[in-house]
Formats: structure tokens, sequence, C-alpha cells
């Protein structure tokens, strides 16, 4: 199979995954909210929030271990994958200790002093956090063995334990209803436990399967490559707190200035619904990353450009057909998932939409910034705008402002750091930034805007409101959004090259079977 029929491959793999697990996750988060009550569901994402508050770790930590598994993978070396799949391991050993240390240290202050835990129900909280400190602890070990699966394009084991994980996890969810205990408690000590068989299934696979893998720090461990990859991690974590800061800074805020967990239930409830966009572009760009990074390693520089704007403007298709049925019938959507929709979880998933709509606009980017240098430059100035929003918003709030005005922070956030990226591809990856913004933001933000313009029209003229015309609304703006989007962000070349590789794939998809 030709590499760019095997990305396809990959990425049918995947979506069929991304679209179980959306329905999965719609399913387990109703009846979980059904189980814990509003109040226990969220004081459960509350309380998640605080090691999430520090997942910057983990992800720097992924996004490190990814680039540096796949480029010595395209150096096609066997020996030297094994240097650096060890040498990556004693690096994770090395800041796991401090992780836990600050996780255990931070967790207990929040919970103790900052948030307002509801009464009686402190004990709840703490067992919740441990849960997520044991998981935290297993998620960072198994990282160097996800980071060679990825490398390998594995995708199908890969999937097939998220999958089982997440159909497990929803079990269990049902079971909560005939519980006659604690079920927060039950809850998280059982998401561990699914959490913990997962990771140790994909240890044990990758370890038999690939030679890579072998474990020998004696023979395998290089000081100056360890200097390499610390480095470039203490960037790559400056870039996580910042998406930390926007997502967590917010969920506290909302806590602390409301004085109960209900703006966090509505909150959780709305992130996952925006979350829909990252799942439906993640499978493209986990297809793209490696043969990406394997084409920038062997320094076939055209082809990694290419693929850099594949993956941008899929990015932006991919999202926003989504994203747009939903602006439109959020109300809809979120009565038909949840029965009992928290207080304004509506206008909190719009204003998220529209922040995830912009970030897409340069979300494909991103891809590059794992293998340039000077990476630093772009998450400095990320991480500084990010804490001077959650500064502000903070006195804002103080000064009796609406909690409102936390989202209208990130979107704003958002629009500067478009433009942050564009400059910094320009500068450091080759990427045409004025051509990029006339030929892929500028129309996408036209062909946006007019959709809107067109549906909101059509609600209007159906004058009446019921399940079928929501239904209609939403297949409609998906089907405009994909044409439109496809026929103008495309040339005619990349048009052709999409349907021919499609056409492959499937051809060999057949004569396979």
């Amino acid at each position: 199979m030709q590499e760019n029929q095997y990305i396809f491959f990959n990425t049918i793999i995947t979506n069929i995954k991304t679209i179980i697990i959306v329905f999965i996750s719609f399913l387990s988060s109703r009846y979980l909210l059904k189980a814990l009550g509003v109040d226990g569901f969220g004081l459960y994402n509350l309380i998640l929030g605080i090691s999430i508050t520090l997942e910057f770790v983990i992800t720097g930590l992924t996004t490190t271990t990814s680039r540096f598994t796949i480029l010595a993978l395209g150096k096609n070396d066997t020996e030297y994958s094994r240097l650096v799949h060890n040498t990556i391991i004693i690096a994770n050993k090395k800041i796991l200790f401090w992780f836990i240390f600050i996780l255990q240290t931070f967790g207990i202050v929040m919970i103790f002093w900052i948030l307002k835990i509801p009464e009686g129900k402190l004990i709840t909280a703490f067992v919740i956090f441990e849960m997520s400190v044991l998981d935290s602890y297993y998620k960072i070990k198994v990282i160097p063995y996800n980071s060679l699966l990825i490398a390998k394009e594995n995708f199908l084991f890969i999937n097939i334990v998220i999958l089982s994980a997440a159909f497990l996890r929803l079990g269990f969810i049902l079971l909560l209803f005939v519980l006659p205990f604690d079920r927060l408690i039950f809850y998280s000590v059982i998401m561990f436990i699914i959490s913990f068989m997962s990771r140790q299934i994909t240890v044990i696979y990758v370890s038999k399967k690939y030679s890579e893998s072998k474990v020998n720090h004696k023979i395998y461990y290089n000081q100056d490559l360890f200097k390499e990859i610390l480095s470039f991690l203490k960037f790559s974590w400056i870039g996580q707190i910042s998406n930390i800061i926007k997502k967590q800074g917010t969920n506290f805020l909302l806590n602390i200035f409301s004085g109960n967990v209900l703006l966090n239930a509505a909150y959780a409830a709305a992130g996952q619904v925006a979350s829909i966009s990252d799942m439906a572009f993640s499978p493209i760009s986990q297809a793209i990353m490696p043969q990406a990074l394997k084409s920038y390693s062997g320094n076939n520089k055209p082809r990694f450009k290419k693929l850099t704007l594949l993956n941008c403007k899929l990015a932006i298709i991919l999202s926003w057909i989504f994203i747009i049925p939903l602006l439109f019938e959020s109300d809809f959507i979120l009565h038909i998932w949840l029965k009992e929709v928290p207080v304004f979880t509506s206008q909190f998933m719009i204003l998220i939409l529209i922040d995830e709509m912009i970030r897409q606009l340069s979300n494909g980017l991103v891809i590059s910034n794992v293998v340039s240098e000077k990476v630093k430059v772009v998450y400095l100035a990320n991480m500084f705008i990010q804490i001077l929003s959650f500064i502000l918003s903070f006195i804002f709030l103080k000064c009796g402002m609406k909690f409102w005005i936390i989202f209208y922070a990130n979107i704003a956030v958002s629009i500067i750091f478009l433009f942050i990226n564009l400059i910094f591809s320009n500068k450091y990856i080759y990427i045409n930034a004025l051509l990029y913004f006339f030929r892929v933001v500028i129309p996408s933000a036209v062909i946006g805007t007019c959709i809107i313009l067109l549906m909101n029209l059509f609600k209007t003229y159906l004058s009446f409101s019921s399940p079928i015309n929501s239904l209609l609304i939403m297949a409609l703006s998906f089907l405009l959004s994909f044409i439109l989007f496809f026929v103008s962000l495309f040339n005619k070349e990349e048009s052709q090259k999409i349907i021919s590789i499609t056409k492959g794939t499937l051809k060999n998809l057949y004569t396979k079977r």
C-alpha cells in the first residue's frame, strides 16, 4: 500500500473508532449525569480538573516522545530507535517522581483550602483525586510504548484498546444505578482499574511485537540525547500549560465566583459536546503526523509542507462541518443527550464552539510546531497571552462583571494565537502566511458566515420547531458546509489527489477482502 493510501486507511480505521467513541461518550455522559446527579457530576469534573491542571506534563511528554520516536524510525536504524526508546523511559522515570509529588501537594491545597466542596463530600472528593493521581502515574509510564505504536502506525491495536475501555466504562456507568453505596467513589475506582488494565495490555503487546522496544538501560542510553529530550520537553510543557490555563482556569473561576458546582456541571457538559470538533479532526491528524515527521526526518521538505497544508485544510473542514450544525441546534442536541440539562449549558456550548472554530483555523499547523527547533517562540507567546487573559478575567470578575467575560477572553486569545501561528509558520516552516490567510482563513470565514445566515433564514422560514425540522436543518448545514469547504479550500490538483487516494485505498481493501 502506498504511503498516501496508508494515511487514508489509518484515517478510516480511526474515524470508525471516533464515531463509536462519540456515541458511547454521549451515552456515558447522559447516564453518568443521571446516576450521579448534577451536584455529583459537577463535583467529579471539578476534582478531575485538578489533575487535568497538571496534564500539561503528560501531554508534553507524549508530544516530545512521539517526536523523537517517529524521527528515529525515519532513520531506519533499529539500534538508534532502541537508544531513543530507552533514553525516553529513563527521562520519564526521572520526571514521574516530581510530577506525583507536585500533583499531590497542589491537589491537597486545592481541595482543602481553595475549592468550594459541597458539605459532607470532602472524603469523596479526596478519593476521586487520589484515583486520578494513580491514573496519571500509569499514564506517564505507558507513554514510550504508545509513542512506538503511533510511530509504527499501528492504529488498529490502539483503537481496539480504546474502544474496549469505552465499552467497559459505559457498562459500569449503567451499574451505578443499582449500587447501594457511594457511587462517586465506586465510579472513580473502577475508571482507574479500566485505565490501568488497558495500559498494561499496551506495554505487554508492544514489548513482544517490536524489537525497538527492547529495554536495556546500560547499553541503550545516551546522555546528550537525554539532555536534548529534556530541552525540547520544557518548551513543549510551556505550550501545554497555555491550554490548561485556558480550560481549567475557566473551570476553577466558575467554581470560585459562583460558590457551587452547578456551573462546573454545565461547563463539563458543554465542553464534551464541543469536543466533537477535535474528535472529528484527530483521526486525520493522527494518520498524517507520523508520515509528515518521517518526511521531515528524511529531508523530504516538499512532502512535509504538502502534508502540513493538507492537515490544516482538513482540520477546518472536518471540525466546522460538525460545529456549524451544533450552533443552530444546541438546545435540541442537549435535550436529546441529557434529559436534565444544567443551567447555562447551551450558552456555554455556543461560546466554546465559536472559540473552537477560530482555534481550528490554525490547529493544523501544530504538526509543524513539533519539528521546529524554534518552537519555544510560539509556546512562550501563547503562554503569556493565556496568563494575561486569566489574570484579566479574574480582575473583571472581582470587579463584579458576569462570568461570561471568561469565554469572551478565551475567544479573543484564540484570534491572537491564530495570527501568532501564521507568523511562526511563515518564518520557520516555509508556509506563506499571507497566502494561507487569504486562501484558507478568509474563505473559511466567509463560507461559515454565509451558511450560518442562510440556515438562520431557513429556520425562520420553517416558523415552528420540531425534532424533524431540527434534524433537517442540521443535515442541510452539514452537507452544504462539506461541499462548499471542499470546493473552496482544495485546488484542482489536491481534489484529484484526494479522490485518487480514496479510490486506490478502497480498491486495495476490496482486493484484500
